[in-house]
C-alpha cells in the first residue's frame, strides 16, 4: 500500500511541476479535492506499522522464499549466501572473470550509500577500485537485478545534467544483510535509516509480480534465477 501511495503522490508531484513550468492545466486534470478523494481508494490498515514495523519489513526484504518460508535466522543465512553466489558465481555467468572480493567490496560501499547522494570517487575509493572498474561492476550487478540508478530529478533540464543519479540497492533486506544490521543499528544511525526507509518505499515500475521461488535448499544461481528470485512488490505486501 505504501509503494502504491508513493508512486500516486510522485506522479502528482512531476504534473505540478510541469505545470509550474508554463505548461496548461488539461480539461479534466485532477484537482486537489480529486486527489484527496483518490487517495480514498488507499485506506490505511486497522494496524498499521510504526516506524520500527518499517523497519522490521525492510530487514525482511522482498524476497519470497525467505519472507513466506523462513525464520529470522534461516532468512539472514539465506540472504547472506545470495549475496555470497552473487558476487561469486553469478557475477562469473555473466560476465566472465571478475574478483569476488573487490565485487563484494563495492556491493558493500553500494549499500552503505544507498538511496544517497554522494560522489562517484567516495564510492569507488571506498572499494579501492578505479572509476572504469566501478562502471562496470555497476552495469553487472543492474543485469543481476540488485542496483539501480536512479535519475536526478529537476524541472530545470540543464541542471538535471549535472546532477548525480541516486544510487539504490533494490532491496533493502540485502544491505541490511550485508552489513549485518539489526533493528538497533539502524536507528542508532539516523542517515543510515533513512535511507533504509528510501530504499523500502521505492517506487519501481521495473519490479514483476513475484513468480514461483526456486526449492528452498539454495539461493538462486544466475542471471534466469536472479531475475526469477528479484524484489518484488507482490512479496512485500504480503
Amino acid at each position: 500500500m505504501v509503494r502504491h501511495w508513493a508512486r500516486r503522490q510522485l506522479d502528482h508531484v512531476r504534473a505540478d511541476r510541469a505545470r509550474d513550468d508554463g505548461t496548461p492545466r488539461r480539461t479534466g486534470d485532477p484537482r486537489p479535492a480529486e486527489q484527496c478523494r483518490d487517495l480514498g481508494a488507499f485506506p490505511v490498515p486497522h494496524d498499521p506499522p510504526d516506524l520500527r514495523g518499517y523497519i522490521d519489513l525492510a530487514i525482511r526484504g522482498g524476497f519470497p522464499q525467505p519472507v513466506l518460508r523462513l525464520g529470522d535466522a534461516a532468512r539472514q543465512a539465506w540472504l547472506e549466501a545470495y549475496i555470497d553466489q552473487l558476487v561469486s558465481r553469478d557475477a562469473e555467468t555473466l560476465d566472465g572473470a571478475r574478483d569476488p572480493a573487490r565485487l563484494r567490496r563495492y556491493f558493500e560501499a553500494l549499500c552503505v550509500n544507498t538511496a544517497g547522494i554522494v560522489e562517484d570517487k567516495t564510492v569507488y575509493d571506498a572499494a579501492g577500485i578505479s572509476r572504469m572498474t566501478a562502471g562496470a561492476y555497476e552495469r553487472l550487478l543492474s543485469d543481476l537485478f540488485v542496483f539501480e540508478a536512479l535519475p536526478a530529478w529537476s524541472n530545470n533540464r540543464l541542471s538535471r545534467l549535472v546532477k548525480s543519479s541516486k544510487r539504490h540497492i533494490t532491496d533493502p533486506s540485502l544491505v541490511t544483510a550485508a552489513l549485518h544490521l539489526d533493528e538497533r543499528g539502524i536507528l542508532r544511525d539516523g542517515k543510515l535509516l533513512g535511507r533504509i526507509i528510501d530504499t523500502f518505499v521505492l517506487p519501481d515500475p521495473t519490479r514483476s509480480p513475484a513468480e514461483p521461488s526456486p526449492p528452498a535448499s539454495a539461493p538462486p544461481a544466475g542471471k534466469r534465477r536472479a531475475s526469477r528470485d528479484r524484489p518484488s512488490g507482490r512479496a512485500r505486501r504480503r
